[in-house]
């Protein structure tokens, strides 16, 4: 009896959390790293492969038609977020490459040049020695 109670409990629970999952939803692309993303990417483009391989009668099912609305907008959500991190990335490599101009102007404030003339002085400095 203790058998049949422990594996009805075991069986409700594996049902559970496949509900909970449901209603959790896909991951927020935001907290998924880049490598999950683009894992993501290729099993959704997957399903959306597979359902437009059906023949045109099998896909207009009401519930298809919405799981392939939902997927196609989860994959534009994962696409965005995979270009505003390769934008931020491209901000911080330009950060990057302006701190040591930057930093040398700075100085040159310090020592009393005027603010123009000294970022002029640091891009010429920074250029000939990047040349």
């Amino acid at each position: 009896m203790e058998i049949i109670i422990g594996i009805a409990a075991l069986i409700a629970i594996f049902f559970l959390v496949i509900f909970i999952g449901q209603l959790k939803g896909a991951p927020e692309p935001s907290t998924m790293s880049d490598a999950a993303i683009y894992q993501r990417l290729q099993t959704e483009g997957a399903w959306i492969s597979k359902y437009l391989s059906l023949p045109y009668e099998n896909r207009q099912s009401t519930s298809l038609k919405h799981m392939h609305q939902d997927k196609t907008a989860y994959i534009q959500n994962l696409k965005t977020e995979l270009m505003r991190r390769q934008a931020a990335q491209g901000i911080q490599a330009v950060q990057q490459e302006l701190d040591p101009i930057l930093q040398r102007a700075a100085d040159l404030v310090m020592k009393g040049m005027p603010d123009a003339e000294a970022h002029a002085t640091a891009v010429k400095e920074w250029g000939e020695k990047n040349t």
